[in-house]
């Protein structure tokens, strides 16, 4: 199979009946990890254009397209309790086994799935499932650094690149902090938000 063929790992894991503990533990021994993408199904159905906090950076006609009236899309998704419970088992049964978990989204593949949102709901899933506030920034930033193999990244170290942001509201309290941001430092420099705000909407 594809974990003792050496894999680096899958992505769009299918995380179902199939993936149990000895799977899980498999993949901790080889090393393999795992980008879940578990937010893509519920986008694509939930009326997402009524956010807050896509506001500021959609245009009117776009946040119509993302709405429940602009393409038929739920206010209010549903979840099958079998399926989220079957997810929820295969989920803890890799956080058990600690296999490296990378925060990935699809971002841009289809309509509806906005980049950087498309990130904090990811983010939002996997709390729901399981996991600490910690491990979802980690699985965000160290350990997706480590396994895209970008060695000054991922990390707020000397010598690492300045990416990051800095949030009013303390993340490990609530993982929807991480919606809570003051400011944006790419390569050690503040980002105009308000100018790429104005860019979107004008769009």
């Amino acid at each position: 199979d594809l974990i003792t063929a050496g894999v680096d790992g899958f992505l769009h894991g299918r995380l179902g009946r199939s993936l149990g503990r000895e799977t899980a533990r498999q993949l901790n021994r080889s090393g393999t990890f795992v980008v879940p993408n578990l937010g893509l199904g519920e986008l694509r159905r939930e009326a997402i254009g009524a956010d807050p906090f896509l506001a500021d950076i959609l245009s009117e006609e776009q946040l119509n397209q993302l709405s429940s009236s602009g393409n038929q899309r739920l206010t209010q998704v549903t979840r099958d309790t079998d399926a989220e419970e079957e997810l929820r088992a295969s989920f803890n049964a890799l956080l058990e086994a600690n296999v490296d978990i990378v925060l990935g989204t699809d971002a841009g593949a289809i309509p509806g799935h906005p980049f950087g949102y498309t990130g904090h709901r990811e983010l939002e899933i996997y709390i729901r499932l399981g996991m600490s506030e910690m491990e979802a920034l980690m699985a965000a930033t160290s350990i997706a650094a480590t396994h895209l193999q970008l060695d000054d990244m991922g990390l707020l170290q000397s010598g690492f690149r300045a990416d990051f942001v800095v949030l009013e509201e303390n993340p490990l309290e609530d993982i929807r902090n991480t919606r809570s941001i003051w400011a944006v430092y790419l390569g050690g420099r503040s980002v105009d938000r308000k100018s790429l705000r104005d860019k979107w909407q004008n769009r």
